[in-house]
């Protein structure tokens, strides 16, 4: 196979583009491998389009008719329903932010504690969050 060059919008800014190479018979699971690499996106909440459709794993970059120079946009499937739990999604959104503001020189690293009340499971009930609010919340 042959080595493309191609676009992927970022899923910390939409605004920008990541540039991957990456051989053309690679696995749409290996392209979420290489921009987890580039940007630390959790490769879980990834979901890639080419041209509208969106692309699965197991298929190659070659047969979903990826080629040197295509635009691959992106979208977290964290709003899923019935796919992660109210726990799991703070915990990947919480992921995100912490990227996001690295990325923008800002404090980036989180106490899931310092939260008045995170979710445990689906469950709301007070766990061993927070019992006063702190300024800054919860980056230190």
């Amino acid at each position: 196979m042959a080595n493309i060059t191609i676009s992927v919008q970022s899923f910390l800014n939409s605004a920008n583009n990541l540039s991957i190479t990456i051989d053309d018979g690679q696995t749409v699971a290996q392209l979420k491998t290489a921009v987890n690499a580039a940007e630390g996106t959790p490769v879980d909440i990834m979901d890639l389009f080419l041209s509208g459709t969106k692309l699965t794993d197991a298929t190659t970059l070659v047969a979903s008719g990826m080629i040197a120079g295509s635009y691959i946009k992106t979208s977290n499937n964290l709003t899923q329903t019935g796919l992660w739990t109210k726990q799991q999604r703070q915990d990947y959104k919480l992921q995100i932010a912490a990227l996001r503001r690295a990325a923008t020189s800002r404090r980036s690293t989180y106490d899931i504690n310092e939260l008045p009340n995170p979710y445990n499971g689906n469950d709301t009930a007070p766990d061993d969050g927070a019992s006063t609010l702190t300024l800054g919340r919860p980056w230190s």
